[in-house]
């Protein structure tokens, strides 16, 4: 149990140094895996703190049986599950960093872009946890609670260029974006007149042909298939337009064929990295400015915070993250939570006022 208590209790200052002493000199005795596994222990508690909870029956019953870490389920985008050695001192930091070494990223910078979501059934908001949080305390409470989760790895920050020289990379970041793509958050129609233009139009036929081939299909879509692969927002246009829409996508199938899954991920990926609204994280909010209430759309990404609209997705405004404030006030009316957000420096500012409860995480998952 010394293996436990090594991590559950603080440190005491004056004896660190001691206490490091006398487990390096055990880990070259005969208690070497023991001492090896303490002193493991003993590093995360100095660097992270000690365990927030007591550990749980079932984690005590692994420890006294012998079994020190076990394969915990995580889940990439897409609902692929990744299992991982998960040890009484394994926090979320440490899931994050052992995948993102699987996708070949060794910078500390785009390392931390990535993040660690819980995901529980029936809640509403998520947040990404927090690096320090030891996975066994989380998971105890959860179990506690009789709660359905699911812990989820995913990029949140978008600063660094794509990186397609690794598969597991590629498969990750195609499932997180494709389902914003299919619902049309990515795409921008001119408000004026809310047309497609044709380049945009052969563009989206190509990418409707690389998604079908990601699929792993040998056969050229059919126009039933199309309604699945286009963005919702430019299925009427397809429509309007199915017998030359089609005819264009039979000339790009021959081009697809020698491709893998991967290489049409890849392809798909080099597309919409170019447009403006990639790398974005969207939320469907209320806006009450003057008594007039307005749905919206908001955009986080490497450009600031950015309101669009809510049908053509043009940016109304845009403001740089320093010019985001903390709500400034936070009231109920009719039942309904809302925040007075202000937006802007010291010469322009707009206060919106946004509807807390209407605010939706777009999931990786």
């Amino acid at each position: 149990m010394i293996i436990s208590f090594n991590l559950k209790f603080p440190i005491v200052t004056s004896l660190l140094k001691l206490e490091s002493e006398y487990l390096n000199r055990l880990a070259v005795d005969s208690f070497t895996d023991t001492a090896k596994i303490c002193i493991t222990n003993f590093k995360q508690t100095v660097k992270y703190g000690g365990r927030r909870n007591v550990p749980s029956e079932s984690e005590v019953c692994c420890i006294t049986e012998g079994k020190l870490s076990k394969q915990h389920t995580y889940f990439l985008p897409g609902g692929v599950q990744i299992a991982l050695q998960t040890s009484a001192s394994t926090v979320v930091e440490d899931i994050i960093r052992c995948i993102s070494h699987k996708m070949g990223i060794e910078d500390e910078a785009e390392f931390r872009e990535f993040s660690l979501y819980c995901i529980v059934e029936g809640d509403q908001y998520t947040m990404p946890l927090e690096r320090d949080e030891y996975i066994l305390d989380l998971v105890a409470e959860l179990e506690k609670n009789e709660n359905i989760y699911y812990l989820v790895f995913c990029r949140s920050v978008w600063n660094f260029p794509l990186r397609l020289d690794s598969e597991l990379y590629i498969d990750i970041i195609f499932h997180q974006i494709v389902p914003d793509y299919l619902e049309g958050y990515l795409l921008i129609l001119p408000s004026h007149h809310m047309k497609i233009i044709q380049e945009t139009q052969e563009e989206l036929l190509r990418i409707a042909a690389l998604l079908h081939r990601a699929s792993g299909s040998n056969e050229a879509p059919t126009e039933t298939d199309m309604l699945s692969l286009l963005p919702k927002s430019a299925l009427e246009t397809f429509s309007r337009n199915s017998e030359s829409s089609m005819k264009y996508v039979s000339q790009l199938w021959n081009g697809m064929i020698p491709l893998n899954t991967t290489e049409a991920k890849a392809q798909c990926l080099e597309i919409l990295q170019k447009w403006p609204l990639f790398g974005s994280c969207f939320f469907g909010i209320k806006m009450l400015e003057e008594n007039n209430e307005e749905e919206a759309i908001l955009a986080i990404n490497k450009m600031g915070a950015n309101v669009l609209d809510i049908e053509s997705h043009e940016t109304l405004w845009r403001f740089s993250f320093s010019a985001v404030h903390a709500p400034s006030n936070v009231v109920e009316l009719q039942g309904t939570t809302y925040a007075d957000v202000v937006f802007g420096d010291e010469t322009i500012q707009k206060t919106i006022r946004l509807q807390v409860d209407h605010v939706i995480f777009s999931s990786p998952f």
